[in-house]
């Protein structure tokens, strides 16, 4: 049974508070979960015992996907774990908007449109396209390896690649955006560098086939590895929560590329690294004469130049840019902004704990009698006489405090 080991799911829910598997809720939440069926190798005794210690194991928890809409963890009931089979069998809700998420076919659907009968929404041309079946099944039967007369060096080489920026957060959370069927996300998934893969895509025929391929591979059927449906530009992930962010040939078929770089940056934690990679418009190899020409062939397509690129990541706060270009090919690697969430909240808190004792001492200097012992450690240089060591005080312990909250992800971030 493809259940991960208990091992994997307590490093996930330790590094992550908002999925632990003890926080409980009050409220009632009832789901209709369908069986779900699958083929294993194991005897039968051993399938039956696993099934039941999944139904006794199922509890109602905060997880670590959000409601698209508002943005709010979203509570889970059903089994613990971020495998195809766990997935499969909870049910998910937003407390908030009162609305409920399930597993449709062999991914999660975490669409705003999930569950509507009544609406539907066309997108564009580049993003239809790849909704199609037939693209679906020749994505990597053929189409992929057109890339490489771009300048494109190849899936292995561009994992390899990946992975080595993708050091710094190792054993995190990863999100394949706009996964395709799942190239890269099953490599991430074999290597067993990440808690968690998560392979992320619009398009419901990718997520089939990439489902296919995961099993006719036991090894990545028994992985921490998730299917999800989701829009780009509304990432249903909570604020600072993921560790790192690929998006493998993606650039230039997103609707808007700005706004699907802001929700990376926002779903990013403060240090995190997000890598993708696309094709350029032209380079500034490219002749001008050329250019117009190539413009107007590609304008399906949100094509970029090297300049678009870096300024559509500063302005969306990432930082430390840096890119590789080979061709039409570029790589690029950006960091997560250093001053987010956990900083913020490191600072109110040293702020506020600051404030408080610099009030103490004041108060000790105005109403403590002269040549009292507060009042003597109240007093001393011109500074503190005056009400300006209040400030004095303040700036010189909101150092020290920040670093503390900061570098442990802070005290308001915690617990909020």
């Amino acid at each position: 049974m493809a259940i991960a080991p208990p091992s994997l799911h307590k490093s996930l829910y330790a590094k992550y508070p908002c999925v632990s598997h003890n926080f409980r809720f009050r409220h009632s939440l009832r789901f209709s979960c369908r069986p779900f069926r699958f083929t294993a190798t194991a005897s039968s005794a051993v399938s039956l015992e696993t099934d039941l210690s999944i139904q006794k194991n199922q509890t109602e928890e905060t997880d670590l996907f959000s409601c698209p809409v508002c943005y709010e963890p979203l509570i889970r009931k059903g089994p613990p774990g971020l495998n195809l089979a766990a997935i499969y069998r909870s049910g998910f809700k937003c407390k908030q908007c009162d609305k409920s998420y399930s597993s449709k076919d062999t991914y999660l659907d975490l669409t705003v449109t999930a569950g509507l009968r009544d609406y539907t929404e066309v997108k564009p041309a580049g993003t239809e396209l790849f909704r199609s079946p037939f693209v679906s099944f020749v994505y990597e039967r053929g189409w992929r390896q057109n890339f490489n007369r771009r300048g494109f060096p190849g899936p292995d080489e561009e994992f390899r690649m990946a992975q080595e920026y993708f050091k710094p957060v190792e054993g995190g959370i990863l999100v394949d955006v706009s996964c395709g069927s799942g190239l890269f996300s099953r490599k991430f998934a074999k290597s067993r560098t990440y808690s968690g893969v998560i392979a992320l895509d619009f398009s419901e025929n990718m997520l089939r086939q990439c489902n296919d391929f995961i099993e006719q591979d036991a090894s990545i059927l028994a992985s921490n590895m998730a299917l999800v449906r989701a829009d780009v530009s509304r990432l249903p992930f909570s604020s600072g929560s993921i560790d790192a962010v690929h998006a493998g040939a993606a650039l230039h078929c997103w609707p808007s590329p700005l706004n699907a770089v802001a929700e990376i940056s926002r779903i990013l934690r403060s240090g995190g690294v997000f890598v993708g990679s696309t094709f350029l418009r032209y380079t500034s190899s490219t002749p001008r004469i050329i250019r117009p020409f190539r413009e107007r062939v590609l304008q399906n397509y949100s094509y970029l130049t090297e300049e678009e690129i870096e300024a559509l990541c500063t302005s969306c706060g990432l930082a430390n840019y840096t890119r590789k270009i080979q061709q039409s090919f570029i790589i690029l690697i950006v960091v997560g902004t250093f001053f987010g969430v956990e900083i913020l909240s490191g600072v109110l808190t040293g702020s506020f704990v600051s404030g408080v004792q610099a009030g103490a001492l004041e108060y000790a200097r105005i109403v403590d009698p002269k040549g009292s012992r507060p009042h003597k450690a109240a007093i001393g240089d011109p500074l503190k006489d005056t009400s300006g060591q209040s400030l004095n005080i303040l700036i010189k312990l909101m150092a020290v405090k920040l670093l503390v909250f900061a570098t442990h992800r802070s005290l308001l971030f915690k617990l909020f």
